[in-house]
């Protein structure tokens, strides 16, 4: 068992991950790109929100790490956001599921 601290931002990870989970429900209608985001991020907010309950710093590494793939993951969509066919020679494929777009 963790200090008060500990708890405490444990529950505060806890809701995040809680939106963030919203968040990947939704996404299930944008892209590939955006379902890997939210799942990784969703990870990310549990593995730190479990390592700060249990005070297990392997949980809170592992943490650390998902949530760098997680921005790497971002930074690419964000590329592909600005990459267009109006701004760019070539576009970054994130596996659209909208076909309307």
């Amino acid at each position: 068992a963790g200090s008060d601290l500990d708890n405490g931002l444990g529950i505060y990870l806890l809701a995040w991950a809680i939106f963030t989970f919203l968040m990947l429900v939704a996404a299930h209608r944008i892209s590939v790109a955006h379902i890997i985001l939210f799942a990784s991020l969703f990870i990310t907010f549990m593995l730190l929100a479990f390592g700060k309950f249990n005070s297990d710093l392997n949980l809170q590494k592992a943490g650390g790490g998902f949530g760098l793939f997680t921005a790497f993951v971002a930074w690419y969509i964000a590329l592909s956001e600005l990459l267009t066919k109006e701004t760019s020679l070539f576009q970054l494929p994130i596996g659209r599921l909208n076909k309307r777009q």
